[in-house]
């Protein structure tokens, strides 16, 4: 079973496990409404501030996680209340209600009409990934540098390779006795 689940991981590649959220290419989808709230909440995965606002859609509200903290004052991208947006990205179920990582946010009512993107639509990497301050606290280096996405996946098929080999070799029956 253990097997399995790190053959699974390995096969998903590790932005999940490095990039910090799950992302989940089937549940891509685009979402219309109006920002009711705006927030600063710290991120579960990677452990730092990040922006996020609820989204007030037909279909009911939806916590929208955007980018952390840092690169949104890095990209001056501000939301306001009020504000109507669509949004793209990958759907989650949380605790109490729904939420979805936004891959891209489309502000038609600005002029002009802009989309900011956030994570690439397809696999969900975050466009922050390879900048030095999307490591602030003690995430993958390499030679004191931020890792670019190619040396973190890398690293980490790298060492799923390793931990599935480990694992292999723990659950090798033993060889029979002379």
């Amino acid at each position: 079973m253990r097997i399995a689940f790190l053959l699974a991981l390995f096969l998903l590649g590790p932005f999940e496990i490095l990039a910090g959220t799950p992302y989940d290419t089937d549940t891509v989808r685009k979402l219309d409404g109006k920002i009711k709230r705006v927030d600063t909440v710290e991120s579960q995965y990677a452990g730092e501030d990040g922006l996020r606002f609820l989204l007030d859609t037909p279909s009911g509200n939806y916590a929208v996680d955007v980018c952390p903290k840092w690169y949104a004052e890095q990209n001056r991208f501000g939301f306001k209340v009020g504000e109507p947006i669509t949004v793209l990205g990958s759907v989650f179920k949380m605790k109490d209600g729904n939420g979805i990582y936004a891959a891209t946010v489309e502000r038609p009512s600005s002029s002009p009409p802009q989309t900011l993107e956030f994570r690439e639509p397809v696999t969900g990497i975050p466009l922050w990934y390879g900048e030095k301050k999307d490591i602030p606290k003690g995430g993958p280096m390499l030679d004191g540098e931020a890792m670019t996405p190619e040396q973190m996946m890398k690293a980490m098929q790298q060492r799923m390779m390793q931990m599935m080999q480990q694992e292999m070799i723990k659950n090798m029956p033993a060889a029979p006795a002379k």
